[in-house]
């Protein structure tokens, strides 16, 4: 199988381990929405990059060409590189036709793509947006914005790097409104 592993954020510039199962990031002409609008536990309740079908933009995103064969395997070493549960890692096998995803129209445009591209499986990092379960309030850049600078001083300028660090293509509201305060 020639699998593909989508990536918009921190896979592509946050070198690790799992860098060394797939091969260069390239550019694509897949858009999908993505939006800094998941706090994050793990980085001290920053704001990362998921899909967002409501509150993203189309985003061209990243692909990097697997270098194993196996669908399984790259969940799992996906899965162990962004610490999180299967549930959260989406994929496509075009083989089976089959899919996970939270949101079955991406997945579909995922395939479609996957499909043009003569690629047999993708996989991508399948978490959703909580902003507004997490904080009450509807997720809008402004605000977005204020919740970042209450943050503890250290986790706020870790939380602002990484969302300057994304790759440049990556222009969602949030990023735009950050830069518009520099």
């Amino acid at each position: 199988m020639r699998i593909v592993i989508l990536g918009w954020g921190s896979l592509i510039w946050d070198i690790r381990e799992f860098n060394n199962h797939i091969g260069e990031w390239n550019k694509s002409d897949l858009e999908l929405p993505i939006e800094f609008s998941r706090i994050s536990s793990s980085r001290k309740g920053a704001l990362t990059l998921v899909i967002d079908p409501i509150n993203g933009v189309d985003v061209k995103v990243r692909y990097a060409i697997a270098k194993s064969p196996s669908l399984e395997e790259n969940i799992e070493l996906l899965k162990k590189r962004e610490g999180t549960t299967l549930k959260n890692i989406g994929f496509v096998n075009l083989i089976n036709n089959e899919f996970k995803s939270y949101h079955p129209q991406i997945a579909q445009k995922i395939k479609n793509w996957a499909e043009k591209n003569n690629f047999d499986g993708v996989v991508w990092t399948d978490l959703k947006s909580n902003y507004d379960k997490k904080t009450g309030k509807i997720f809008e850049a402004k605000e977005a914005f204020e919740y970042l600078k209450t943050l503890p001083l250290e986790v706020q300028k870790e939380a602002f790097e990484y969302i300057q660090k994304a790759p440049k293509e990556v222009q969602t509201p949030l990023r735009k409104y950050i830069n518009s305060k520099k």
